[in-house]
């Protein structure tokens, strides 16, 4: 994976792209420099992140773990979460993004990660250590199209399949 993946967290964009080490753009300023973080062991793997509840999330390269920081945290020590033992079909994560859902009364924020083989896991709760963090949702569909194969619009998270565009709430609605 050779292109560049932008996320953007607290007036910062972070650049991702599993070859060369995450880069950090500070938008005020226009400078940039290496991520700095610590955590992965080659921080150059981290292929892709989001943001969810005032984290910053990485997926690496080729594997089934995600990384987290600290709240608000541009910086520092991440945490690994492996989802080897909870995924059912074989496949690395492709994908992470967080996904604001209208209940009726109030938006509820979710955290969706995507894998190589199609499975979809939806979790709820602050962040993967807190005593709130579980998954609400699984669902398989069919084969994702890359790894930039998704896009929030409104309180709709569409995902991008070789049969065709996927809303996300469609899908869990009827599983």
């Amino acid at each position: 994976m050779n292109f560049w993946q932008i996320n953007e967290f607290n007036k910062y964009l972070f650049l991702f792209n599993g070859t060369n080490a995450p880069l950090s753009y500070n938008i005020a300023t226009g400078t940039l420099a290496a991520a700095g973080w610590t955590g992965p062991a080659t921080v150059a793997n981290l292929i892709q992140g989001w943001n969810y509840k005032t984290r910053q999330y990485a997926i690496e390269k080729n594997t089934t773990i995600f990384w987290y920081g600290a709240v608000g945290a541009l910086t520092g020590a991440m945490t690994s979460f492996d989802l080897a033992q909870i995924l059912k079909f074989s496949g690395n994560l492709l994908f992470g993004t967080s996904w604001s859902v209208n209940q009726g009364i109030a938006s509820e924020e979710y955290t969706v990660i995507a894998t190589t083989a199609g499975e979809i896991l939806v979790y709820s709760g602050d962040w993967p250590a807190a005593a709130n963090w579980f998954l609400i949702a699984r669902v398989r569909i069919p084969d994702i199209i890359g790894p930039k194969a998704f896009k929030s619009v409104g309180s709709e998270l569409y995902i991008y399949t070789k049969r065709g565009v996927i809303p996300l709430s469609k899908i869990i609605s009827q599983s």
